[in-house]
């Protein structure tokens, strides 16, 4: 009987643990939802809701009584950037790899590039 009362125990333990482990894949897929729809919510509204781009900072501007965040132009890598992307665009730079060595050339940083000593 005391066999019996053991496997009746890890059929418990199991069924209680199956039960946790839907509800964590339950919770991570409601936050998953919410975050996917605040970032479309905010999207909607023109609100920027990924990294400033290189070029771009971003500044607190007053409008009323409230504080809103826009992007402007940084100078000169915004300069740099369009001078590249226009060679890029009319073929004299040819591949990212020549758009990377024009940046380094300029000493162009952003955020996730650092141009080469």
């Amino acid at each position: 009987m005391s066999g019996r009362n053991m496997s009746s125990k890890n059929l418990n333990d199991s069924f209680v643990n199956d039960i946790d482990i839907i509800r964590a894949k339950h919770e991570r897929l409601q936050i998953r939802e919410r975050s996917m729809n605040g970032t479309t919510s905010n999207l909607y509204k023109g609100i920027r809701t990924f990294s400033v781009p290189s070029g771009y900072e971003r500044k607190h501007v007053k409008n009323g009584r409230k504080t809103e965040k826009v992007l402007e132009r940084k100078q000169p890598e915004a300069e740099i950037i369009k001078e590249g992307l226009e060679l890029f665009a009319e073929g004299i730079i040819a591949n990212n790899t020549q758009l990377m060595h024009f940046f380094n050339e300029k000493r162009l940083t952003s955020n996730f590039h650092t141009p080469n000593t």
